[in-house]
């Protein structure tokens, strides 16, 4: 939980949560409404290590 909870600080939680979907397919790519930004690069592959870790993708 503590990864997570720092990403929610560090990138914002619904930007997390927003890119957390697009990796599970629950969502499209780039869903966020402009002019917010989903994360990319570095971001998502730390989001999706997150996910991996907790068991849930």
């Amino acid at each position: 939980m503590k990864c997570s909870n720092s990403m929610f600080r560090e990138y914002g939680s619904l930007r997390v949560i927003a890119t957390a979907a697009e990796i599970l397919g629950h969502a499209a790519a780039n869903c966020l409404p402009l002019p917010l930004k989903g994360l990319d690069g570095p971001s998502t592959q730390r989001v999706a290590q997150v996910l991996k870790t907790l068991q849930l993708a």
